[in-house]
This record gives C-alpha cells, structure tokens and sequence, in this order.
C-alpha cells in the first residue's frame, strides 16, 4: 500500500505542476461564470444552462484523451521509463495512475459543482433545491466523461506509440463520442451512435422543467458501460504494450478484467436502453415522438362514437396502485361499477390506446373477457349484476397529452389513461393543424378516487393528499404530475411549476382571469370560474390551442410557456383563453375548424399589428396557391373584407353569432354557415 500511495503522490504531484490541469481549471470557471451571466442576462432557467453545456461534454471528453495520452508518455518523455520498470512496485503504477487521474478527475467535478452552486446561489434561483440533482448530472456528464476519456487516450498512447496516426485517431474518437455522432446516422445504427454519444442527445435542445435533468437508468447504464470499455482498453494496453515484462499471474489478471469490463459493457449497451435511442433528432425526444405517432394514428383512426356519455353506467370508485417504469406505467386497478342497465351485457370504457390491458377478472376473482379496439375497452358483463367491481392490470404508455418519460410523469384527468365508462373521441386531426387535438372527455359524475403511486420524483395531483405517494378524494378525474417541479400553495391560488417561475406564474392568474371576463361579455355566455389549482403540464403542442387546458377542478398550463417572463405573459391573450375557458373545456368532435376559426379572429382584433396576424397570412397563402388554396384561406379573405366595411364592433358581432351557433350538442359550423354570417 506504502508502494501504491507513493506512486499516486507522485503522478498527483506531476498533474498539480503541469500547465494543462491549470489551463482546465481556468477554462472551466470562465465559462461557468460568463455562460451562466449570458443565461441570466437572456431570463433563461438554470435547468436551460445545465442541458445546454454540451460542450462541457466535448471539451471534457477531449482533455481526458489528451490527458491520458501525456500520462502514458511521462516517463517515456523524460527518459525515464526502463529505470522506474526496474523498481520494486513497478507493476502498481498503471493502478497508481487510475487512481491519481481519479483524484484529478473528482477535484475538478467537485470545483466545478461548488462553483455552479455558487452562482445559482448567488443569483436566487429556487434551482438551489435540485442540488443533488445537479451534481448527478455533473458528476455522470462532466466527471464520468473526463475519467473514461483519460483511460481511452492512455490506451491510444500505448498502443500506438509516437505513430502520426494517433492525433486522427483521437480526433475520430473525440467525434465518435460526441452529440454530433449523428452525421453518420445514415451509415451506421442510430442506437449505436445514441450508446456511444456521452452528451445530451441534442446540443440544441430546449430544456423542459418537467422532464429536468436527464438522470436515468439508460443514461447511467450507457456511461457506465463506456466507463467498463474503456478500462478494458487500458488494460489491454498495460497487457499487451507497456513497458516491463508481465507475469503470468499478471497476465491472468489483466486479461480477467479485460473479460468482465467487456461483459459489463454489452451488459449495459443492451439490457438497459432508452426508447429514444432507436430514433434520429427530432424524434429523439419524448415529445415530438409521441406528439409524430398520435398524428398519425388519429389521422388513420375512424373512433366512431357508441355512447356520448356514461349513462347506462357510471364508475363510483377506483383504486389505483399505480408504477412508474421508464417511460410507461403499470398500474392494478379496482373500479367499482353501478347503475349497469339490466340489458347490458357489454360495458364500454374510453381509455388510451397505448395503454393495455393485462389482466382482466370480477372483483370476487371470476374471469371476465374483454377486448380492446382503439382508444375503446369492451369487457363482457354478467347480465344479472347491476353493480360490481372490475380488477384489471394495465401497462403502456401515454401518449403526447399524458406523457411519461424516465424522469417525469402526466396523467390527466381529461384524456382517459384510466378507464371511463363511455365511447369517446381522445382527439382528432385538422388538416391546417399537424398536431391532434386533444378532446376533454366527458364524465358522468364525481367518483371517489385512492391513487398510490411509486416514483423517483415528488408526485402532485388535483386530489388531496394523505401520504407519501398516497393521494385520495372526490373529484371529476384525476390527475398526476411528476418531475423536477415546486409547489406553492399562496392565499388564493395552488402553484406547481418550475422553480424561478412560480411568482410571474401567480401574478399572470388574475390578468387571465380578467380576460375571460372579457371574453365573457363578447360571447354573451358566463365565464367558467377560476380553478384554485395551476399546474405546469409538459407540452403537447406549440400552437395556442394549447397554451392553457381548464380540466376540471384545475388549470393546467402549457411548460413551453412557463420558459421565461417574456412567455408567461403570452398566457393572458384572448386566443389561448377563449381555447382554455370556451372550448377544449367542452366535449366536441369534428369542430376544430371552427376552433382555428375563433383563434384567429379573437387575434386579430386583440393584436396592434394586423399584418402580421394569421387571418392576415391567410391572404398570403391564397396568393400562394390560389385555386389549390384551403377554403379557410377564402373565407379569411371574406373576413378581412367584412372588417373593412364594419371594424371591430362588426367582427365581434360575427363571433358572437357563430359561437352561440356552436354548441357543443349541435353540428358544427361549415365554412358555409360562416360566410352566411357575413351577409
């Protein structure tokens, strides 16, 4: 030990006097300092600054290569190497030079987790909170990345030796190892590359403050399998091409470690992956592969409607025991069913078609069948039973609206992720829109709701809560969140959102409040009251159909928008209101047309620009394509007619007419209809 502790002293020591630890620490701090004052200047999130330091990983990754290069070349370098060979001990230095560049590697991440501690101190931010959050992610990107980089550029000196090959060859591994691997995505295996890659997945990506820091199973396994092949590197290297002869006991050792770090690396390269990892930018986040398969599944889909309601039967109670695995859940359920008609002899429930039943049984334990089609479950029921209880286990995923990621959870209470007795429409497709459009479906009435849920993050929900992870109440639906969010429970209102934005989000509450009340006036109709809970939902779109979703006993807010004040103060504008407040809040189907309709005309007239409006871009567009132009381009044109003969007041009389033509029970509007408003 006496022999290993010198050699760890003096490599420690040689590090300490070299120039380039120095030039590290330098670089490092300079850009922690001026790249978070840049973010603070430009009100971005801490969380923004942290996803953003890809370089970070770059640049971590290319001083380790070069670092483990000068330590292999220390000795040779100073003619130095056949005399220490001949020393007693000689044969710990390769473990005397892990351990120093260990030491070198943890002084450097822990300098620069207590400086960025520092400035988020400094600054204010409630992020402080997430402190161990932050220095995982530090610790897994920054400082696994330098070690394993250290080991790898220690391999390539001894291998190759004073070879010109070996400056090409860092430089490709430097690449193969960084985000921007994915040039070669057309030649190679996307999940290869995603393995390979030690950074983020996108160095352009925007930081969602309900996902966080990406700390997962996949990306440890990925960082820990680089670690295990890179230490077979290097141990290959002192097996095969370091200085002093080995004995067989030696060899025997090496080559045992070479083995297990082997099987360890494709251990993790394959048992623990992400979903992600199988798909290139943009879909290598949850939220654009999720929003890119419900586009095309509801574009596809034909759900046609057996029941608008649940009235041949209601569900008075579930329990809910519910799991949080990766980037699905697996829950078991009890739902007790009444008021079954004494016909029905099949209960029909509306539940996302990305969730699946597993297993399906009476809550006395008999067998039932039951089938699934689309976002529909029929389950065969004893005709002689008004009431029972149901016991089914249900595993998937959630879609675009309820996304479930490896770091977060939403389940809404609007678009079913449990069952709900009725057939309904989830969401439906727009031509004009690529996104769908999430529906709010309908409930038959309050039901007693017992949630407990197993997750890594804190979980909320609209329903009080009387545990750890355990959450119980009446309510409509309910609804859970979970992610790297804070709670603030004000005099007035309950906020959950990210850290930083919880005040602009409590101030801007009344501003929307107000213009619903405007809104109201316009429309003729009483305004939905102000829901006393706020939430911060990930985002499932970036038009302003959903900015804002009013879901019962809540509000839920649209993450994209919570990015910075400058957005937060987008949420009171009348198109994302009159959406949130006169709209989505009401079951409807094949009415999103006249939805993009309404949006675009309350924009119109609230905006100072009118040029720049999309009723104006429709204009535009029928310039573009004139006959091939869609006949809201048209009618666009009408509109803007109709404005220059009658103003404001007349624009408004025309959306007060086509609202109250627009009840939820009634057709929806046809192009048609609109034009014969203007008449």
């Amino acid at each position: 030990m006496r022999q290993l502790y010198a050699i760890v002293t003096m490599e420690f020591t040689q590090y300490r006097r070299g120039p380039l630890v120095w030039i590290a620490f330098i670089f490092l701090s300079l850009y922690l300092a001026t790249g978070y004052y840049n973010y603070l200047q430009e009100q971005l999130q801490a969380g923004q600054f942290l996803v953003s330091s890809g370089y970070i990983v770059m640049a971590s990754a290319l001083f380790g290569l070069f670092f483990g290069i000068l330590s292999a070349r220390r000795e040779k370098d100073a003619s130095f190497a056949e005399t220490l060979a001949a020393v007693p001990g000689d044969r710990l230095r390769p473990l005397g030079k892990l351990l120093a560049w260990f030491a070198v590697c943890t002084l450097i991440t822990a300098i620069a987790y207590a400086e960025l501690l520092l400035l988020i101190g400094v600054s204010g931010s409630d992020y402080i909170s997430f402190f161990i959050d932050i220095g995982l992610y530090i610790g897994w990107y920054w400082g696994a990345t330098l070690f394993a980089c250290g080991m790898l550029g220690f391999a390539i000196e001894n291998y190759m030796g004073d070879s010109w090959w070996k400056l090409p060859i860092v430089l490709a591994v430097w690449l193969w190892i960084s985000p921007f691997n994915h040039i070669l995505a057309n030649y190679l295996p996307v999940e290869l590359l995603a393995w390979f890659n030690q950074g983020e997945r996108d160095l352009e990506a925007e930081y969602s403050a309900v996902e966080g820091l990406y700390i997962a199973g996949p990306m440890m396994a990925r960082k820990l399998g680089f670690l295990a092949l890179c230490l077979a590197a290097a141990a290959g290297a002192v097996r095969f091409r370091y200085e002093r002869e080995k004995s067989a006991a030696e060899k025997r050792w090496l080559l045992t470690i070479v083995a297990c770090c082997l099987v360890m690396s494709f251990t993790c390269a394959w048992a623990i992956r992400s979903p992600l990892d199988s798909y290139r930018a943009p879909l290598n986040r949850y939220a654009d592969l999720y929003l890119n398969q419900d586009a095309a599944y509801y574009a596809e889909a034909a759900n046609s409607e057996v029941k608008e309601n649940g009235r041949d039967f209601v569900a008075a109670g579930y329990e809910l025991e519910l799991e949080h695995l990766a980037n699905q859940i697996e829950y078991a359920a009890r739902i007790r069913v009444e008021k079954i008609a004494a016909e029905e002899g099949r209960l029909v429930f509306t539940l996302y078609h990305g969730l699946k039943v597993l297993e399906g049984a009476m809550g006395t334990g008999e067998a039932l069948s039951w089938e699934q089609s689309g976002d529909h479950l029929y389950i065969d029921w004893p005709q002689d039973k008004s009431e029972g209880e149901l016991a089914l286990r249900i595993r998937g995923v959630g879609g675009a609206f309820n996304q479930i990621t490896e770091t977060s959870l939403f389940l809404s209470s609007s678009v079913p992720w449990y069952p709900v007795p009725g057939s309904y429409e989830i969401a439906g497709s727009y031509e004009l829109v690529y996104e769908p459009q999430y529906k709010r479906v309908p409930r038959s009435g309050s039901a007693y709701f017992k949630l407990a849920v197993k997750g890594r993050q804190p979980v909320y929900s609209n329903l009080p809560q009387v545990g750890p992870g355990l959450f119980a109440g009446e309510a409509s639906g309910a609804m859970l969140l979970s992610g790297m969010l804070k709670e603030k429970q004000g005099a007035t209102y309950r906020i959950v959102g990210p850290p930083d934005q919880l005040e602009p989000l409590e101030a801007v509450l009344e501003r929307i409040e107000t213009t619903a009340g405007q809104l109201s006036e316009l429309l003729g109709v009483p305004a939905p009251a102000m829901p006393r809970q706020v939430f911060t939902i990930p985002s499932s779109s970036y038009s302003t159909a959903e900015y804002m979703r009013l879901d019962g006993e809540q509000l839920l807010i649209n993450e994209q928008l919570t990015r910075s004040s400058y957005s937060i103060e987008m949420l009171p504008q009348a198109e994302g209101v009159f959406q949130a407040f006169f709209w989505s809040n009401s079951y409807r189907t094949g009415d999103e047309q006249n939805s993009y309709i309404f949006r675009m005309l309350l924009g119109f007239l609230s905006s100072q620009h009118k040029d720049y409006t999309v009723l104006s871009s429709q204009m535009q567009t029928l310039d573009r394509l004139g006959s091939q132009a869609p006949d809201i381009s048209y009618l666009a044109r009408d509109l803007l007619s109709y404005y220059e003969r009658r103003g404001d007041s007349g624009l408004m009389d025309v959306i007060r007419q086509a609202y109250r033509l627009s009840e939820p029970s009634q057709p929806a509007l046809r192009i048609e209809d609109w034009r014969e408003l203007l008449d």
